[in-house]
């Protein structure tokens, strides 16, 4: 990927890139985002939805201590009505406070990326920080998955529909850009073989 599209994504996800900048010895995040530009935006949206789930939480229970503060300025009683009645600001603050703990139940470590790249002509994207909660550990799985499934139909160069094309190298391209790099191929071959240079003819001594 170009590093104008990487750099997007880094500085749009820092926290999920975090591992960019740490040596091969700890990290594949150092050979950067190892993909063509086409899936730009699939991964754009895999990191926003992942994003989400670590952040979410922390903004929840932030706006339900602030819902807390400003019916504790309140403190209003109970008002009843003729179809019901209107909680009182202690009831609301239970409320919240219930709230608050369900979300701490859904908080998870920040998910990093280890390895985002090709390979066999899908995405790849590796993380580390994998959350304990089953359900959220399952919603990661899901958007990971289909961000792969996604790239099984994208073309890697451009971002168009594509299809997985090839023999023992696999690529999803488009049929533009199956063509381009076919003739790419073509011409490389053709100047290797220009390159190539005859043996010298050996002479028998008798």
């Amino acid at each position: 990927m170009k590093q104008e599209l990487q750099n997007k994504l880094f500085e749009k996800y820092p926290k999920i890139f975090g591992q960019k900048d740490l040596p091969m010895t700890q990290t594949a995040m150092c050979w950067g985002i190892s993909c063509g530009d086409g899936w730009y935006n699939i991964i754009d949206t895999l990191c926003g939805h992942l994003q989400y789930l670590v952040d979410n939480p922390h903004e929840e229970i932030e706006m339900y201590q602030r819902w807390i503060e400003d019916e504790e300025k309140k403190n209003e009683p109970r008002k009843e009505m003729n179809s019901g009645y209107i909680p009182s600001s202690q009831e609301k603050i239970e409320g919240y406070k219930d709230r608050i703990e369900e979300q701490k139940e859904k908080i998870i470590p920040q998910l990093e990326a280890v390895q985002v790249k090709e390979k066999y002509g899908s995405l790849r994207f590796y993380l580390s920080g994998y959350p304990m909660q089953p359900e959220i550990d399952a919603k990661v799985t899901a958007y990971i998955n289909f961000a792969e499934s996604m790239s099984y139909v994208t073309c890697e160069q451009c971002g168009m529909p594509g299809e997985q094309r090839g023999g023992h190298w696999v690529f999803t391209l488009c049929e533009a850009c199956e063509n381009a790099r076919s003739e790419e191929w073509a011409r490389r071959n053709a100047e290797a073989r220009q390159l190539k240079l005859p043996f010298p003819e050996t002479k028998n001594e008798d």
